[in-house]
């Protein structure tokens, strides 16, 4: 079901399926990486488990992309991107 969100910044995951179903174009496998946050207070800076999980996470991307035939090469740059927004 898709939910009314007040901007294009809101459409979660579950409202992008719903809407690739609507269009035919469903992918045949849908692979979610995360990181599980140490809280989930508000702030503008990432915790320090947050931190020390991005490059594991940019791994799990690089290799997930790799299992699909999609060339690419882990730049290792999540972190330094990420910190420096």
């Amino acid at each position: 079901m898709i939910r009314t969100a007040l901007s294009a910044h809101e459409a979660s995951l579950c409202d992008l399926l719903a809407a690739l179903t609507l269009l035919g174009e469903m992918p045949h496998e849908v692979v979610a990486i995360g990181i599980v946050p140490q809280d989930l207070v508000p702030g503008v800076t990432l915790s320090d488990a947050v931190r020390a999980g991005l490059d594991e996470a940019e791994g799990a991307v690089v290799e997930q992309l790799r299992a699909w035939n999609i060339g690419v090469t882990a730049a290792g740059v999540v972190a330094e991107t990420v910190l420096s927004l």
